[in-house]
C-alpha cells in the first residue's frame, strides 16, 4: 500500500472518528459523503483469503459502532418499507450463493451488498427523524459529487486525475482521454454526475435565496452537466434527460423555472460551441447504426438477454435460481459463452445489462425479487411524492428523479461501483424518513435592517 494511500486511509478515519463522536448526525451526513466520493482501491490489504479492509467498509465500520452507541437503535421506532421485498431477494440470492458455481467469489459479493449496502440504508433510515436531517445528509451527499464532479473537470482540461496520485491502483485504465475522478470506470462517473443534479437542484429549491448553500447548490449543477458530458457516455445523458422529464412531470414549480432555465442554457452552449452537438448527436447516431462499436455495444447489451435466458434454460434450478452471484466473470474465464452476436464478432467479455446479469446470477426467482423490491422504492417515492407537502414535495421529485437515472442505467451498464449503490439507498432511506416527517421549516433570511 503506497504511504500517500495510508496517511489518507488513516486521516479521513480519524476525523470520520471525532465528528460522529461529537455530534451523530453530523458524522452519518460526513460519512455519507464518504461513501459516495471515495475510490474502493483505498484501502489496506490484508492476510490471507481475508477481504481487504477497503476505506468504505472501514467507514461503516465506524458508523455501525457509533449507531450503536449513540441508542439511535434503540429509539427507532418507524416501520421501514421494503422490507418484505428485500429479505426475499436476500434469500433468493443466498440460494443461488449456496448452489452456485463460484461460492467464494460470489460469497463477497452478496456481503457487499447484504451487510455493506443494506446495514447503512438501515442505519440511515433509522436515524434521521425529520425533513431538517434529510436536508442535511443530501446536502453532504451533494458535496460529495461536487468534490467528485471536480476532479473529473480538472482531469479533462489538465489529463491529471487527483485521486490517481493518493491511490495509484486506482483506475481500471490509464488512458488519458478516460475521465474517471474518483469512480472505477467513466460510465459510472457519468451516471453519478447525473444523479446528483437533480438533487442539487431539490435541495437548493427548498433553501433561502441568497444563503452560501443556495448559490453553491446553484453553481454546482452546470459543473454536474459538464462533469457527465466529459465522461463521453451516451447513457448519462439519456439518464438525463429523463430525469428531467421525471423533474418536469412530477417537480414542483421551485425545481421546473430554474430546470426550464438549464435547459435554456443548454440550447444557448450547442449553439456556441457547434463541436458539442457535434459530440452529443454523433453518439446518438452511432447507437443506431450496428455498423459501429458505439452501435454494436449497443445491440450487444440486448444480446445479452438471449445470452442470460439460453444459460439459465438449461436446468429447472439454473432457471429458478440462476448460476449465483460473480457466476458470470467464472464462466467468461471458462469460456461457457460461446455465443458470438448478430451484429458483431462480438465474445461475451462484459456485462453491460445489469437485469440480464441478474437474471443469469440469480434466475428467474432472483430477477422477480429484483424487479419488486426496486419497483416498490420507486412506487413509494412517487406515492410519498404525491401525499407530500412543501418543501418535502419539492425534496421527493428530486429524489425520485435521480433514482430514476440509476434504473435506467442498470440496462446499460453493470453496477460494480460501490457508490453508486450508497447514492441510491441514501435516497431511499430519505424517501422513507419523508413520508412520515412533517414538512420542514423553511427558514427565512435574515432580516437585515433598513439603513435609513
Amino acid at each position: 500500500m503506497p504511504f500517500s494511500s495510508l496517511v489518507l486511509f488513516l486521516g479521513i478515519s480519524i476525523v470520520l472518528i471525532a465528528v460522529i463522536r461529537k455530534d451523530y448526525v453530523k458524522g452519518l451526513c460526513l460519512a455519507t459523503c464518504l461513501l459516495v466520493s471515495l475510490p474502493k482501491a483505498l484501502r489496506i490489504p490484508l492476510p490471507g483469503a481475508l477481504p481487504n479492509l477497503t476505506i468504505q467498509r472501514m467507514v461503516l465500520i465506524v458508523v455501525f459502532l457509533a449507531w450503536l452507541g449513540s441508542g439511535e437503535r434503540k429509539r427507532s421506532s418507524r416501520p421501514l418499507p421494503f422490507v418484505k421485498p428485500l429479505l426475499l431477494y436476500l434469500g433468493v440470492s443466498l440460494a443461488a450463493l449456496l448452489c452456485g458455481i463460484a461460492f467464494m467469489q460470489g460469497l463477497k459479493d452478496f456481503l457487499s451488498f447484504s451487510v455493506e449496502v443494506f446495514l447503512f440504508y438501515w442505519i440511515v433510515a433509522c436515524s434521521i427523524r425529520s425533513s431538517e436531517d434529510v436536508v442535511r445528509i443530501l446536502k453532504w451527499m451533494t458535496i460529495g459529487l461536487a468534490a467528485v464532479a471536480a476532479i473529473g473537470v480538472l482531469q479533462r482540461y489538465t489529463g491529471i486525475n487527483l485521486t490517481n496520485r493518493l491511490v495509484p491502483l486506482h483506475a481500471l485504465t490509464t488512458a488519458r482521454s478516460a475521465v474517471l475522478s474518483s469512480y472505477p470506470h467513466r460510465i459510472h462517473f457519468g451516471t453519478a454526475m447525473s444523479m446528483a443534479w437533480p438533487i442539487a437542484l431539490a435541495i437548493r429549491a427548498t433553501l433561502p435565496k441568497g444563503t452560501p448553500a443556495h448559490r453553491v447548490l446553484g453553481y454546482s449543477v452546470p459543473v454536474f452537466f459538464a462533469a457527465c458530458y466529459f465522461s463521453q457516455s451516451r447513457g448519462p445523458w439519456l439518464g438525463s434527460v429523463a430525469a428531467a422529464m421525471v423533474m418536469l412531470l412530477v417537480g414542483t414549480p421551485r425545481t421546473r423555472k430554474p430546470l426550464w432555465f438549464i435547459m435554456a442554457l443548454v440550447g444557448i452552449v450547442l449553439l456556441l460551441r457547434p463541436g458539442v452537438w457535434g459530440t452529443l448527436s454523433g453518439m446518438a447516431s452511432a447507437t443506431a447504426d450496428t455498423s459501429t462499436m458505439k452501435g454494436g455495444s449497443f445491440q450487444y447489451r440486448w444480446e445479452l438477454w438471449k445470452i442470460a435466458y439460453a444459460q439459465v434454460t438449461r436446468s429447472p434450478v439454473r432457471f429458478l435460481i440462476g448460476y449465483g452471484p460473480a457466476a458470470a466473470t467464472v464462466m467468461e474465464i471458462n469460456s461457457v459463452f460461446d455465443w458470438k452476436t448478430a451484429y458483431q464478432e462480438y465474445v461475451v467479455s462484459s456485462w453491460d445489462n445489469h437485469y440480464a446479469h441478474e437474471l443469469l446470477s440469480t434466475g428467474f426467482l432472483g430477477l422477480g425479487a429484483f424487479a419488486w423490491l426496486y419497483g416498490s422504492i420507486l412506487k413509494h417515492m412517487y406515492v410519498a411524492r404525491l401525499a407530500a407537502e412543501e418543501p418535502n414535495r419539492t425534496l421527493l421529485a428530486g429524489i425520485l428523479a435521480s433514482a430514476v437515472i440509476l434504473l435506467f442505467m442498470m440496462s446499460n451498464v453493470l453496477i460494480f461501483a460501490a457508490q453508486l449503490n450508497y447514492i441510491f439507498w441514501v435516497l431511499a432511506a430519505a424517501a422513507t424518513a419523508l413520508s412520515s416527517s412533517p414538512p420542514a421549516r423553511e427558514e427565512e433570511p435574515e432580516h437585515q435592517p433598513d439603513p435609513a
